[in-house]
């Protein structure tokens, strides 16, 4: 996978968590050393998401980026950001809240590669099986939980991370 789309991403959010925004328990920044960040995997071996048009599962994408996102954190100045799930053992979604929040993270991101609803897939052959596919639409989604008991910074966040992709060229 090719990084470089990414490091800006990696360093948006590098800077954000020291902010003093970033900290809904109190004003003072936080030492950049001292922020958790949470990378959730997203899917596991059991449960694999979506299906790509040449047939790998959506939880080896997210495995890749979400290790590529985790490495990026540390190399920005972030040691204790850390990965939710490597081994794929399928923690639900309420669990690895759990976890993160048990690691005192201070930023949960959750990696997906989302596929498009059912009725816009088409059907091509790839390696002698008929595989789905849709190629009429591209872009992102980010997704804040309004549950999130700091959920205006959580909210910022997503704000920033949205407007750094635009700047970067996604649509």
């Amino acid at each position: 996978m090719n990084p470089a789309p990414v490091l800006g991403l990696i360093l948006l959010l590098a800077g954000w968590a020291s902010a003093p925004h970033a900290m809904a328990a109190g004003p003072a920044a936080k030492p950049l050393a001292d922020v958790v960040a949470a990378v959730d995997v997203g899917h596991s071996h059991k449960r694999s998401g979506a299906t790509s048009a040449r047939g790998v599962p959506e939880y080896r994408f997210n495995l890749e980026l979400a290790r590529l996102v985790v490495a990026e954190l540390h190399k920005a100045g972030l040691p204790r950001a850390f990965l939710i799930d490597e081994a794929g053992t399928d923690i639900p979604p309420a669990g690895r809240a759990a976890l993160a929040n048990r690691k005192k993270a201070d930023i949960l991101i959750s990696i997906h590669h989302d596929s498009v609803q059912p009725h816009y897939l088409s059907v091509w052959p790839f390696e002698g099986r008929q595989r789905k596919y849709c190629d009429r639409f591209v872009g992102y989604s980010l997704f804040v939980s309004a549950k999130n008991p700091a959920y205006a910074a959580s909210r910022s966040l997503g704000q920033d991370i949205g407007d750094s992709l635009r700047q970067a060229g996604f649509a």
